[in-house]
């Protein structure tokens, strides 16, 4: 999706049906979120492929999953067709990991 590659995400195929962490999923995007300290997490968006037999849009997954402490925040069915949309998202992330206080996922030395 162009809308998440000019945006900094990269994408990776999954295994469908038989994927471990995304079953049934098409492929996810990742986006590496950093600053000067180091990397603070990582956000995937990942897409579930139309399913006409089962009268089924493509749909969309954000996982946004925090090392320490562990969290994991997923949000279902999200809209992800605009720019606004996508820096909803974004923002929605960063205030998670600011509110709970999460540690950075890695710091630079």
């Amino acid at each position: 999706m162009k809308l998440l590659e000019n945006n900094g995400y990269k994408k990776y195929k999954t295994n469908g049906k038989n994927d471990v962490i995304y079953p049934f999923s098409e492929c996810f995007y990742q986006k590496r979120i950093v600053d000067e300290k180091g990397i603070k997490y990582h956000i995937q968006l990942v897409c579930y492929s139309a399913s006409p037999e089962l009268n089924l849009k493509q749909s969309w997954l954000l996982d946004f999953s925090i090392n320490e402490p562990f969290y994991t925040f997923r949000e279902h069915y999200i809209k992800l067709e605009t720019q606004e949309d996508l820096e909803k998202l974004e923002k929605k992330c960063e205030l998670f990991w600011t509110v709970f206080k999460c540690a950075y996922y890695e710091l630079y030395s």
